[in-house]
């Protein structure tokens, strides 16, 4: 079975390459078919990890015709509005982190059959009721649970929240099967970044921050693996 992708906020594209790996470990076909990203140094990264796939620069811009036929969206809307780093947060008021309003906008637009939300740990405490209010008004039923790259292997922890929605008549059809997140660890977790860093020749600065705001991609796959167990 053929599967479209959409990346939201794509940065380098750890989201979207995690999630069709764990697709494609169930058997599925994945197709790129759209990435969103303004930073001139992911972009570049994005073209040479996607070659021929399409990438908007603006999510402000984009809309449900734009990505038509989707099958899952996935993205992770900036987090630092919501950063447990940041002590007076504004949550999802802030400028930054509020462009979740952007992506509910674009769910709701294109009505892909699954989507993948990520962001930190602090969501929890930090607007996480907003976000599934809003994907439940969308008609979606949502999941969510913490993972760590320490659970797939890394030597770090780096605790995400990541979201699974499953639109309404989607998860009705399926007998209304929730999905279960089982992380395992997968060995060489640095051989996940296939990355061309050498080719982007930016100033060491790019590559750090870039990394910095990035999902671990065996952290995805296991979101990947459990929708395509559904």
């Amino acid at each position: 079975m053929d599967v479209k992708i959409a990346g939201l906020f794509a940065g380098i594209g750890g989201l979207d390459m995690g999630v069709a790996e764990g697709l494609e470990e169930q058997g599925f076909d994945v197709e790129h078919v759209a990435l969103v990203e303004r930073e001139p140094f992911p972009k570049r990264v994005l073209a040479a990890r996607f070659p021929g796939v399409p990438v908007f620069d603006d999510v402000l811009e984009v809309h449900g015709d734009d990505l038509d036929d989707v099958d899952v969206l996935v993205g992770g809307f900036p987090c630092q509005d919501v950063s447990g780093a940041k002590k007076d947060a504004e949550g999802l008021a802030g400028a930054r982190s509020g462009l979740w309003s952007e992506q509910i906008r674009i769910i709701r637009e294109a009505r892909p059959l699954f989507a993948v939300v990520e962001n930190v740990e602090a969501l929890l405490y930090r607007g996480l009721w907003k976000v599934l209010a809003d994907l439940s008004e969308a008609g979606y039923v949502a999941q969510y649970d913490v993972l760590t790259a320490h659970a797939v292997g890394a030597p770090h922890q780096r605790p995400r929240v990541f979201i699974l929605a499953q639109r309404l008549d989607v998860f009705d059809d399926m007998g209304g099967r929730l999905a279960h997140f089982q992380p395992r660890d997968t060995g060489s977790w640095a051989s996940a970044w296939p990355y061309p860093w050498a080719e982007t020749r930016a100033p060491v600065v790019a590559p750090v921050k870039a990394l910095g705001n990035a999902v671990v991609p065996a952290m995805a796959a296991v979101v990947g693996r459990a929708l395509g167990g559904l």
